[in-house]
């Protein structure tokens, strides 16, 4: 009897040790697993994250939500199948930021036709209906003529966007809009600025001579005044840190015998009269110092690609959405920069290209 209780307490005491062991053992694996799937989602996120993000939320949870942009982003991309990749330097991993995100239009030209209205009407429903989009900017030309009903016009429209617009002044605009305009939004910074109309004289040996005429060509063209650059430049001081983006109604690009772009600067020999700086070379001397990465354009009513006239800035000059042209449509991150140039009538996007930096803030 004794044997067959001491075989029974040692049968108790052998079935509890192997319970206990087990329950353990499942514990520290689940552990395990859970840890490295932690460990695992982070370090695909971020290379060097830890159990805990800055702000306090659980790192499990960043990491969802990086990945769930990750695959927006892919898909995004995957669908887009005009992107291309234009110039740059560096290497694009900032695919898990939002950035910022704001559209360009050009030559509204409100007052010239029924249909100018309602192409900016379509940009406000557009805008309205896109929850992305931080703010909606104006490269002049705004209205048709410089009349008070027809900024009347434009700002009543233009009343209806839910997000922030600016307006900078075109030529056809007067005085109706600002001359100079700073933006700041976030981590970029608009330096927005006018050209006026100049007129000089020079004789045929000028490149802007027209053979055909016999005659200067127009015989005037956009110059930035002195007063007008040291704005700028004033401006640019206060740009440190920032993605710094110059616009301006006329194009910074020197395109011979069409000297409604900002031409370069012309010696008394070349006029046989008197120099003329129209303040081109100024302006490319600035946006070089201060890193200044792109220039956006109006005026010429029509879409060029970027012409790398401008040195280091990359230039657009996008087309009149007013008539039923293009817009634009920008995306800013910490090393890269989206443009995607659409259409006012279908919506669609033309083209879409992107651009890498490893160096994109002012000093």
């Amino acid at each position: 009897m004794k044997k067959l209780i001491a075989l029974l307490l040692a049968f108790i005491l052998i079935f509890t040790v192997c319970g206990c062991s087990g329950k353990q053992n499942t514990g520290n694996d689940n552990g395990k697993d859970s840890v490295s799937s932690d460990n695992s989602s982070v370090t695909t996120g971020t290379g060097s994250e830890s159990g805990s993000s800055e702000d306090g939320t659980s790192s499990k949870s960043e990491s969802s939500s990086k990945n769930e942009s990750s695959s927006k982003n892919e898909s995004s991309s995957k669908n887009e199948s005009s992107s291309t990749t234009q110039s740059g330097t560096g290497t694009t991993d900032d695919k898990d930021e939002k950035g910022v995100t704001f559209a360009i239009f050009s030559d509204a030209h409100i007052g010239a036709s029924d249909g100018h209205a309602a192409n900016l009407q379509k940009a406000v429903t557009w805008a309205n209906a896109n929850k992305d989009l931080d703010f909606i900017y104006f490269l002049g030309d705004n209205v048709n003529s410089g009349q008070d009903k027809w900024l009347e016009k434009f700002n009543s429209i233009a009343s209806g966007f839910n997000k922030p617009y600016y307006t900078q002044r075109g030529n056809h605009d007067g005085n109706l809009f600002d001359r100079n305009v700073f933006i700041e939004y976030e981590d970029i910074a608009i330096v927005s600025f006018y050209a006026n109309s100049i007129s000089f004289s020079a004789n045929k040996d000028c490149k802007y001579w027209n053979e055909s005429t016999g005659s200067l060509n127009l015989g005037f063209a956009p110059a930035v005044i002195q007063e007008d650059l040291t704005w700028i430049e004033n401006t640019l001081k206060k740009c440190s840190g920032k993605r710094v983006i110059f616009a301006c109604h006329y194009a910074i690009a020197d395109t011979a015998g069409f000297t409604q772009n900002i031409p370069s600067k012309l010696s008394a020999k070349e006029t046989g009269y008197s120099a003329v700086d129209f303040g081109r070379e100024k302006i490319l001397e600035l946006a070089k110092k201060y890193n200044v990465e792109l220039y956006f354009n109006g005026h010429e009513h029509n879409y060029s690609s970027p012409t790398g006239v401008a040195g280091t800035m990359t230039d657009f000059s996008l087309g009149d959405f007013g008539g039923g042209g293009t817009y634009a449509v920008v995306t800013v991150k910490s090393k890269s920069v989206t443009v995607k140039i659409c259409d006012i009538n279908s919506g669609k996007v033309r083209k879409t290209i992107n651009y890498t930096f490893k160096l994109g803030v002012a000093k």
